[in-house]
């Protein structure tokens, strides 16, 4: 992966970190945005409740592309903020208005930097982090889903604009399935009067979910996406393949 760079959003633990081990193991130049540096990875602060950080990312990806020695860029979205979960009649409303934009707006915002800036004769693409709340409704999840639905819906429309302009890079969501990341045992440990589910998270998780490290080497493994990909799923039973929705 000579004059490869893999930017990443959330690679400073949990999946993003699995993916950007990955990533820099294969020979690529890798750089996380977060608000919390790694301790094995270059990282650019970010903060996806801050749009104000927003347009420094705008700038690096404008900067590192003008040096024009870049022959593949990808820019995998994971990262996103653990705030804004639970019934929409007790949660704090601050919070979940925070939650819209910090998983809604920035991850589909980041992107529409990455591609604007990304040359065409640079190969490469963007995957988006989806989740199966996206398809199914999980209470105390309101905001969650709204936000993976737009991200999905965003990941559509950029494939048939990308397709139309001619250009050979991709765009695709990815629901990860149910991995065992330091969100999800936040939620376990929620109140449940707030978050009904975290009563059973904890067994689920014990039970079902996945580590980190396997999470990841399967969302490489089908990366690119074929053509015709709009959301690469591993819900359902990901010993299976993933499933591959149009």
């Amino acid at each position: 992966m000579a004059n490869s760079i893999v930017w990443i959003s959330g690679a400073t633990q949990g999946l993003g970190a699995g993916l950007a081990d990955l990533a820099a193991e294969s020979g690529a130049r890798v750089i996380n945005f977060d608000r919390a540096p790694s301790n094995r990875h270059e990282t650019i602060a970010f903060d996806l409740t801050d749009p104000n950080s927003w347009e420094d990312i705008a700038n690096h990806f404008r900067d590192i592309f003008a040096i024009g020695s870049i022959e593949k860029a990808t820019l995998l979205v994971v990262g996103h903020a653990n705030i804004g979960q639970g019934l929409l009649s007790k949660v704090n409303l601050e919070t979940y208005q925070r939650s819209l934009v910090a998983n809604g707006v920035a991850p589909i915002m980041l992107g529409s930097l990455f591609l604007r800036n990304l040359p065409e004769d640079v190969a490469g693409g963007l995957m988006l982090m989806s989740s199966g709340s996206a398809a199914r409704p999980v209470i105390g999840q309101s905001s969650y889903s709204a936000c993976k639905c737009a991200i999905e819906g965003w990941v559509g429309v950029m494939k048939q604009e990308i397709a139309r302009e001619g250009r050979g890079q991709w765009v695709v969501a990815v629901r990860p399935g149910f991995v065992d990341t330091p969100s999800n045992r936040e939620l376990a440990n929620e109140d449940p009067e707030l978050y009904p589910r975290a009563a059973k998270m904890g067994s689920i998780i014990e039970k079902y979910a996945i580590s980190n490290t396997l999470g990841a080497k399967r969302i490489w493994d089908a990366l690119p996406p074929s053509d015709e990909a709009r959301i690469i799923s591993f819900d359902g039973r990901p010993q299976d393949g993933p499933e591959i929705i149009t």
